[in-house]
C-alpha cells in the first residue's frame, strides 16, 4: 500500500516486474521515512494486456482541478 506509481523491478525478486498505482486520492511523498504527503494530483494506473504475455501500462492524473491538502499533517 504506497500510494505512489511504480514501475519497475527489484533484484530480491528476479524476472517479476512490480507495478503500484497512484492514490485516487492523496500521494504519500517517496523514501520518505514519516508520513509526509507529495503535492502530485491523484491518478490512476491503466493496463493493457497482449495476447502474448506483454502488459503496457501507464498512469492517467487528473487535470484542471485543484487539490486543497494539509501539507503539515501528520497522518490521514
Amino acid at each position: 500500500h504506497v500510494h505512489q506509481e511504480f514501475n519497475g523491478t527489484d533484484a530480491r525478486v528476479p524476472g517479476a516486474q512490480l507495478i503500484a498505482s497512484p492514490s485516487t486520492c492523496i500521494q504519500f511523498a517517496p523514501h520518505s521515512d514519516d508520513f509526509k504527503l507529495d503535492t502530485l494530483m491523484p491518478g490512476y494506473r491503466w493496463l493493457d494486456l497482449h495476447a502474448d504475455g506483454r502488459i503496457t501500462t501507464g498512469v492517467s492524473r487528473v487535470r484542471d482541478a485543484e487539490l486543497s491538502m494539509d501539507l503539515a499533517s501528520s497522518g490521514y
